[in-house]
């Protein structure tokens, strides 16, 4: 396996959507939205999960968090404009521009912390106006403003990046050799959001906090001590969520005594969960006999050589 998941041939070469994709009607707002995700990113995701032993409710829940269940557009993916950030990489050797065009909590007159209070001005003449205002122009356009100003890599070392709104400052520990190249990534393929968040999670060694469901260390490992605890309590909130429509909303489920197809490689599990011990590996071609009634991500069934466990049902047709 390559240092970075992004490096991986068969995680490029891997289908982004699911096999089994979910039927929106009458799902709520928000459990359209998860589904939307699923979706789009289901295969890999599944795969990465299995991979990392993490489920993918809880990738589903952080990207819904992260990204607001805004869908990705090509050249157009969702960002946030971090003032403060910029002030570090530019601002605080060019003070003067700086504050002609941008304020942050904790600056001069400006209060509240360094996250907060975020305003900017196209004329030094003008007025500032909020750059966080839930619309991706504004934000789109405060980054105009930054790379007019201080340049392309100032300004895009100072945004969150797509789904899972990784900071362009890490583009390093994500396996980029500048931040044009993870952000011209971002931008291209989709793909490229959901193996760096993996990527992302694998070097800040917030893996097992996510596998444990440990939302508090893995909201401090992710985004900081700063709003650990609200971040933490909206993933557990959405996490729910996305375990009932995955457990209630998948259709096409074989039946019990059904032979099933791995459609790529896996692992048969002691436990329905990717947390339990692992009983073997399943190459891609295998078949197996479905044991119980199936739920929506692990499946009971009984493998050639007779032994009997658990698998995720993505893996399998």
């Amino acid at each position: 396996m390559p240092a970075f998941f992004k490096d991986s041939a068969e995680l490029v070469g891997l289908p982004l959507p699911p096999q089994r994709p979910l039927d929106l009607n009458g799902l709520s707002q928000t459990s359209a939205a998860l589904a939307r995700v699923y979706n789009r990113l289901g295969g890999l995701l599944t795969r990465l999960s299995d991979m990392t032993r993490t489920s993918v409710p809880a990738a589903l829940a952080v990207w819904y968090v992260e990204s607001g269940g805004k869908n990705w557009m090509q050249g157009g993916m969702v960002i946030r404009f971090e003032v403060h950030k910029l002030f570090a990489h530019w601002g605080s050797q060019n003070a003067d521009g700086f504050d002609r065009h941008f304020r942050f909590g904790g600056r001069g007159t400006t209060p509240g912390k360094a996250w907060e209070n975020h305003a900017y001005r196209q004329d030094a003449a003008g007025a500032f106006r909020r750059c966080h205002v839930g619309s991706q122009s504004t934000e789109y356009e405060v980054l105009a403003l930054a790379q007019h100003l201080a340049g392309d890599e100032p300004a895009l070392l100072s945004i969150s990046m797509g789904g899972p709104q990784i900071m362009g400052f890490n583009f390093a520990k994500i396996g980029y050799g500048s931040v044009k190249a993870m952000h011209d990534a971002f931008q291209r393929d989709e793909r490229a959001h959901v193996l760096g968040f993996y990527d992302f999670c694998s070097t800040r060694r917030a893996l097992p906090a996510m596998a444990a469901e440990d939302w508090l260390r893995f909201a401090e490992l992710y985004n900081g001590a700063g709003k650990a605890a609200s971040y933490a309590g909206r993933i557990e909130a959405h996490l729910a969520t996305a375990a009932a429509l995955l457990r209630d909303q998948l259709p096409h489920k074989p039946q019990v005594g059904d032979t099933i197809k791995a459609l790529r490689q896996t692992f048969l599990y002691e436990q329905a969960s990717s947390l339990s011990r692992r009983l073997g590996s399943i190459t891609a071609g295998m078949t197996a006999k479905l044991l119980d009634p199936p739920d929506a991500l692990f499946w009971k069934v009984e493998v050639p050589d007779g032994l009997r466990g658990y698998i995720v049902a993505e893996a399998f047709a």
